[in-house]
């Protein structure tokens, strides 16, 4: 593994439970990093007190350096964008990285204008092609100003292909996958029962757990000698049990529960098929991890993220449905050891070469060093009294809380007095 010298620090949201691609890539990333000799410090903005903000714990607990804003609930004055920008700027002030990471932290987003003119570089991260992140392309990589990124790493490429045409200013776009530890030993798997698992968020949007649900109780109904095991947590976990307790009343379909990502592996370690029926997706850790384990993945035939992990018939199988060919697939695999067995091989050597975590740590690395070559000799970062923002970004309102007017704030301090005369 190659050594380095740099300082990075990564800024990124947190909260009670948090969970996901952004939130998991961090989480491996930082200790991959750590090995190579490269100092790691985390800015965070949590939505939570920082005692329930689970990945600032959990980075906090493995040794590193760990700042945290809460969200001030009682205070919608004290918790406005300029006071995350102005808070961010003041930490990276007090240890100045070499290279800052915006892990689609918004306020980071804006804090890299006087970050960057400061001699350091920001990069930031693109998960998913969820039509809602439509504002970093627009804000920081489309506008030909001061607020446009260093650079932008893509998690797939074709989340690279989407934002091509808007990078106008022709930053560097990078494809760097979140990435997956490989266990060094793979047990032998024997195939009876065949094991199929999905693990990931329990939502409707995007993942359609209910219909996955739906699809595991007819498949193993259907297809003699199969079992189906579901881990996670999320807002749709009733209709997951209400759906087994109804559909697959006593059939071998199991809700194991939530399952933090450093113990997914080993919990993979005996099932044989990694299933994914998502309308969308990024490039999917969940899909990397069982991979590197020698599962089989069976996914819906997506535009986003699956194809460039899947090719049908060599490291996996692509369906075109949730129903009969969702089915079939698992009915081949159950009949064809030899199929399952060369799928299991190609998967697993395909990840190892492509998406392990060495591989990701190095093409960072190489990127990190790239724009360190081209950027501006390193300074004291100046912090303004007023911060000159872009307008709202339509994608974000709601989001982006920005400080009111003098008329505005006093407005709504009376209104506030009032309504605590009326409860008294």
């Amino acid at each position: 593994m190659r050594k380095s010298k740099l300082k990075i620090t990564i800024c990124s949201h947190d909260g009670k439970n948090y969970f996901g691609g952004p939130y998991e890539w961090v989480k491996r990333f930082a200790p991959a990093l750590k090995q190579t000799g490269v100092e790691v410090s985390f800015l965070f903005f949590s939505d939570y007190q920082a005692k329930e903000s689970s990945t600032y714990l959990y980075l906090q607990e493995q040794g590193f350096h760990c700042s945290l804003l809460p969200h001030h609930s009682f205070s919608q004055y004290r918790d406005t964008t300029e006071d995350r920008v102005k808070w961010c700027l003041r930490q990276v002030k007090q240890n100045p990285p070499d290279v800052f990471i915006a892990n689609a932290a918004l306020p980071a987003l804006f804090a890299g204008k006087w970050i960057k003119a400061a001699g350091i570089p920001v990069i930031g991260v693109l998960h998913t092609d969820d039509e809602r992140y439509q504002w970093i392309q627009e804000e920081f990589v489309k506008a030909a100003d001061d607020f446009t990124l260093s650079a932008l790493v893509c998690v797939s490429e074709l989340l690279k292909d989407k934002v091509t045409p808007s990078n106008t200013s022709n930053i560097p776009l990078a494809v760097i996958s979140c990435g997956t530890p490989v266990p060094t030993y793979q047990k032998p798997k024997c195939l009876s029962p065949l094991k199929l698992v999905y693990a990931g968020k329990l939502t409707e949007e995007a993942k359609q757990i209910s219909l996955l649900t739906q699809a595991f109780c007819r498949v193993v109904k259907e297809v003699k000698g199969v079992e189906a095991y579901i881990y996670g947590d999320g807002p749709a976990k009733e209709k997951v049990l209400a759906i087994i307790e109804t559909e697959g009343k006593g059939l071998p379909v199991y809700y194991k529960g939530f399952v933090p990502s450093t113990d997914m592996q080993r919990q993979l370690a005996d099932k044989h098929i990694i299933v994914l029926l998502s309308d969308y997706e990024g490039l999917p850790i969940i899909l990397m991890e069982a991979m590197a384990c020698g599962l089989v993945p069976v996914c819906l035939s997506i535009r986003s993220g699956i194809p460039e992990l899947i090719k049908d018939g060599e490291t996996g199988l692509l369906v075109m449905d949730r129903d009969e060919d969702f089915t079939s697939a698992i009915e081949r695999l159950e009949e064809h050891s030899v199929l399952f067995n060369a799928l299991s091989i190609n998967a697993r050597h395909f990840v190892t070469q492509h998406h392990s975590m060495t591989v990701v740590v190095d093409k960072w690395l190489d990127l990190c060093e790239q724009l360190l070559k081209t950027s501006a000799p390193k300074q004291t970062i100046t912090i303004p009294f007023q911060l000159d923002l872009p307008p709202v970004n339509d994608w974000l309102k709601g989001i982006d809380q920005r400080k009111p007017s003098f008329m505005q704030y006093t407005g709504r301090q009376l209104v506030r007095f009032k309504n605590l005369l009326n409860r008294l």
